[in-house]
């Protein structure tokens, strides 16, 4: 009895996908589908032609569900010069100390300059409620040949407890490498 009741969920289950591989297939590949994908029938009896056509098919439906749109790579985004993003938060010495951090983690950058892109840091916490850090993103500006280019730089200060932060750190780079309009 179980094993009929698994069979008949998995038949529904394989309908149920058909139908929306069906559904996103134009109107010339219907005319396929219908012919060849449909409900299991007993019927044996295909020729190795009809078989390579349904893998045709199975390989097409299977790569237009799972593929998307594709993204710019960083090449076509660097051909693109983009200003200098307004700094959100007013903070000097966080700047000039953040500057430091990226020079340092980055010496073969030649970082020039560090762009606080969120007006306030954000509590990044544990499983609940237990607060692990607070994180500030930062657009990082560098020398590229003879331009500069810009990237996200993520910074934390550890939660030391009772609302108490510890020192800034980088701690990640992102790679949304972007040519940038920026004069020293």
């Amino acid at each position: 009895m179980l094993n009929k009741l698994i069979l008949f969920v998995l038949m529904i289950f394989i309908f149920t996908l058909q139908n929306t591989f069906a559904q996103q297939l134009n109107t010339e590949e219907k005319a396929v589908v219908n012919k060849y994908v449909t409900p299991y029938v007993d019927d044996k009896t295909e020729s190795a032609e009809d078989m390579k056509l349904q893998q045709e098919l199975a390989r097409a439906q299977f790569h237009k569900f799972f593929t998307k749109k594709k993204k710019k790579t960083n090449t076509e985004q660097e051909n693109k010069i983009v200003p200098v993003p307004p700094s959100q938060m007013n903070d000097p010495e966080l700047q000039t100390k953040m500057l430091n951090l990226a020079k340092k983690k980055y010496p073969q950058m030649e970082v020039a300059k560090i762009v606080i892109v969120e007006s306030e840091w954000r509590p990044d916490y544990h499983l609940l409620t237990k607060t692990k850090h607070r994180s500030i993103r930062t657009k990082m500006i560098h020398k590229k040949g003879s331009g500069y280019n810009m990237v996200t730089l993520n910074f934390i200060e550890p939660h030391l407890g009772n609302g108490k932060y510890g020192e800034a750190q980088i701690d990640s780079i992102g790679t949304d490498y972007i040519a940038v309009d920026y004069k020293p």
